[in-house]
């Protein structure tokens, strides 16, 4: 199964966190760069994502791996590297739509670059998921 993988993927997340906190950008990247290879890269978790009749396994790995990659954004953001920090926010949302930090850190960035078409889609989405939330409201505004 998958669950080597997965266990694998969130060890080093939580070194990855815990390097980011620190202000060790660089180790944070390398641990979550494994955490991603365990679950796509002929990791365990590849298998899983291709393998429709394990659901529970491919949603486990699609929402790891949405973690990861938004804290992949969110060190290149640090970095100053908001081009790539967006591609991986951009991949969080696809591997789990329901990252509103992903979601909320591309609103955002695309509004602070200017890119307000982009950035409304992504808060109408954000909007539309969550009907009751007046900050997603709020922020359809602010990206305009």
């Amino acid at each position: 199964g998958v669950g080597p993988a997965l266990q694998k993927a969130m060890a080093h997340e939580q070194l990855g966190v815990g390097h980011a906190n620190a202000g060790r950008y660089k180790e944070a990247m390398a641990d979550f760069g494994v955490a991603v290879a365990a679950l796509t890269k002929g990791g365990k978790g590849k298998k899983a994502l291709k393998d429709t009749n394990d659901k529970v396994a491919s949603s486990m790995v699609k929402v790891q791996l949405g973690r990861v990659e938004t804290f992949l954004g969110n060190v290149h953001a640090l970095l100053g590297n908001l081009p790539r920090g967006l591609v991986h926010w951009e991949n969080a949302l696809r591997h789990d739509p329901s990252l509103q930090d992903a979601r909320q850190n591309m609103i955002k960035t695309l509004t602070d670059q200017g890119r307000h078409d982009e950035a409304l889609k992504h808060a109408q989405r954000a909007a539309r998921a969550r009907q009751d939330d007046p900050a997603a409201h709020i922020a359809v505004g602010d990206s305009c």
